[in-house]
């Protein structure tokens, strides 16, 4: 589960790593250069400030820059997620990520499932509880919908699995006989 950032950099986990079963993917966009040139993040409107300041670049010169210096673009990389191993976040008055950028990952994604909250990019927090339970409940479906078996458990791993204890009671330092 990734927010923001975090989201962008779920979706590029996702791509890479076909062990998770599942990501939510929460208030995150793609488009980045564009993305860093539309965000009302505080942080990223200083950055820019700095180098049109220093630099005298401007928003087009350090949209194409950002493209062509972001390796890891979570619009490319979305292509390569499963749909159904996505449950997506979004918040319908953030101006951080803002809808646009959020609409082109959902899109890159394959559509999945969406929540759509009615809040900005930090008041979202209020609405914690609701993502919380549908990011649960995604992720229950996510396991429940390929179970290991001892059979596919054998096939992966050099040595058996050991048998249950034929007790109840089960001391995981036993005693050495001497």
């Amino acid at each position: 589960m990734g927010l923001s950032l975090g989201g962008m950099v779920g979706t590029t986990l996702t791509a890479i790593e076909p062990s998770i079963r599942g990501v939510t993917v929460c208030l995150s966009g793609g488009d980045l250069g564009d993305l860093v040139i539309a965000s009302s993040e505080s942080r990223v409107r200083r950055w820019r400030a700095w180098r049109h300041d220093q630099d005298g670049v401007g928003d087009d010169t350090l949209r194409q820059e950002l493209r062509q210096a972001l390796d890891h673009e979570p619009l490319r990389a979305a292509r390569a997620v499963p749909t159904g191993k996505v449950l997506f976040v979004g918040g319908t008055f953030d101006t951080v990520v803002p809808s646009r950028h959020q609409d082109l990952l959902w899109e890159a994604l394959g559509r999945p499932r969406r929540l759509a909250l009615p809040l900005g990019h930090y008041s979202a927090f209020l609405a914690l509880e609701v993502v919380l339970d549908a990011a649960a409940e995604h992720f229950r479906g996510c396991l429940a919908r390929r179970r290991p078996g001892p059979a596919e458990f054998a096939n992966h791993w050099p040595v058996r699995p050991l048998a249950p204890p034929r007790s109840r009671r089960f001391d995981p330092l036993p005693r050495s006989r001497a």
